[in-house]
């Protein structure tokens, strides 16, 4: 049994449907830029980054499965 749900007909690589794949590479791309601004800030702006993270988490996400 899976641990993630999937749809029927969607693509795969390996055993993990392509729209998960696009989803964690685009999360990726934000990671340097995001450490290097929380290394080198204050608190408060390390928060608003987490937040703004958070939403760029979700959006990746509906990017990801709507492009597959």
């Amino acid at each position: 049994m899976k641990w993630w749900w999937y749809h029927v007909n969607t693509i795969m690589v390996l055993n993990a449907p392509l729209y998960v794949i696009i989803c964690e590479a685009l999360i990726s791309l934000s990671l340097p830029l995001i450490i290097y601004y929380s290394e080198h800030n204050k608190i408060t702006k390390t928060i608003s980054f987490a937040i703004i993270e958070g939403i760029w988490i979700l959006i990746s996400a509906f990017i990801a499965y709507n492009l597959v």
